[in-house]
């Protein structure tokens, strides 16, 4: 899922790794400002980016 500002897929991606398991903590990439994976507590897989459309064209 893709957020706009980091701030709230900080906010998605903590709320999802509650009872879960976080496989890759959010930090940057060269995609998006930040980016992280996630498994809920009900098993579902979760990729969370954030402020991608603000990143420099390549």
């Amino acid at each position: 899922v893709d957020y706009p500002t980091v701030e709230a897929a900080e906010q998605v991606f903590a709320a999802l790794a509650e009872g879960g398991q976080v496989t890759m903590p959010m930090q940057p990439a060269f995609w998006a400002k930040r980016w992280g994976m996630v498994v809920d507590k009900f098993g579902t897989p979760w990729m969370v980016n954030a402020g991608h459309g603000d990143m420099p064209p390549a």
